[in-house]
């Protein structure tokens, strides 16, 4: 797709919990072939908190054309973050399968639970499955999701699963002055009930998939044309 202007759309995404990019494979083939891609990435080794992470990333947002800032899950107040500080050219945000504040029922008790394990001890990998892809089976995701997990220290994983629970970035996403599209999960096992409430305050167009909380890696497909569409209907690109 590109601008009136004749530019071609980038487009960056901003991974989940993991932060390598990696669970983005499937999305990205789909859009390809519309889009400049750039997938971020998030230090392996440490985690400063969601503001800290937001200014390292601000500083890699595109200067070379109009840009459309793509999170998911974990990364959802990361964009908010960004797309609060109005950069030149950002034409929008998509947010699939996020939050604006602590996004699980009873924080407070997972919160103590996250604590107990030894800093050294990784997610249970088949817990993670059941609960991002529910009922969804898939060998290519699941094994995607286990080589992501061993190239992050689990410290820095843990610390990012606490950090979703303290976060609040509902007073930045009234900042935001760009087009935002929120992508519901309608099988998502993760998020409490409701947290798509937050987003409708600001009058965001929302489309329910009927996916797992794993929404761009269940059903990449559809994601990508539910990008396309909002894209379209805001006339501000073209394919």
């Amino acid at each position: 797709m590109v601008a009136r202007n004749g530019q071609r759309l980038i487009v960056c995404l901003l991974p989940g919990l993991d932060g390598t990019g990696r669970l983005y494979n499937r999305l990205a083939a789909d859009l390809s072939d519309d889009f400049d891609l750039r997938i971020f990435d998030y230090p392996v080794d440490e985690f400063g908190g969601y503001e800290d992470l937001a200014q390292t990333l601000a500083l890699r947002l595109p200067r070379d054309g109009p840009f459309l800032i793509v999170a998911e899950s974990f990364a959802g107040p990361l964009a908010v973050l960004l797309a609060a500080a109005r950069p030149a050219g950002l034409q929008g945000v998509v947010i699939a399968a996020s939050f604006l504040r602590d996004p699980v029922a009873r924080a407070r008790l997972l919160s103590r639970i996250l604590r107990l394990p030894p800093a050294s001890v990784p997610p249970p990998l088949p817990v993670l499955e059941a609960v991002l892809m529910g009922g969804w089976k898939d060998v290519e995701v699941t094994h995607e999701l286990e080589t992501s997990l061993r190239l992050v220290k689990p410290y820095v994983l843990k610390a990012r699963l606490m950090a979703t629970l303290q976060v609040d970035v509902r007073e930045a996403f009234q900042r935001i002055t760009a087009p935002v599209l929120y992508l519901r999960a309608s099988r998502d096992r993760l998020l409490r009930g409701g947290v798509e409430k937050d987003f409708a305050a600001r009058g965001v167009r929302r489309i329910d998939i009927e996916a797992p909380h794993f929404v761009f890696q269940a059903v990449p497909s559809q994601a990508a044309e539910a990008i396309r569409g909002f894209l379209r209907d805001r006339d501000i690109w073209t394919s």
